[in-house]
């Protein structure tokens, strides 16, 4: 009789274990959110150690124009591009965390000067993270208008 009322207990307990807490659930969320704040800081100050810090070798960053590229070519037109970002804001976020890889778009608001024209920036963006031995890091983005 006791192996028979152990056994489904058991089995209740296999099914009913959850593989990952509410709080790791949230406490991945939380990071990444910083993640993307960083990501934010740099574009705005961006240095080569905040680049390293946040972003994958393996990264393709796309932009809404269709252009492609990849971690050098990023960190490039940050350091030494022409356009100089003075604001930017990250609206209507969502994100998903699956196992060691997390997605997160948002609406990317914000003003750019080229030359001596200012420019409206409104994107949506989606981010890929993989969170590594170091911590999450950006894998890919794409922008679209």
């Amino acid at each position: 009789m006791k192996k028979i009322f152990i056994l489904p207990l058991l089995a209740f307990a296999a099914c009913t274990t959850p593989t990952e807490t509410e709080t790791e659930v949230i406490d991945h969320s939380t990071a990444i959110k910083e993640k993307v704040d960083a990501l934010s800081d740099v574009l705005i100050n961006p240095s080569m150690e905040k680049i390293d810090a946040l972003v994958l070798e393996e990264l393709t960053y796309g932009h809404s124009s269709g252009k492609i590229e990849t971690k050098a070519e990023f960190a490039d037109a940050l350091l030494n591009g022409q356009d100089d970002i003075i604001a930017w804001n990250v609206i209507d976020e969502n994100m998903k965390v699956v196992d060691n890889t997390a997605w997160f778009r948002h609406v990317l608001e914000g003003e750019v000067v080229r030359g001596v024209d200012t420019s409206d920036v409104n994107l949506k963006v989606m981010m890929v993270w993989v969170n590594t031995d170091s911590g999450w890091k950006l894998l890919a983005r794409q922008a679209v208008k």
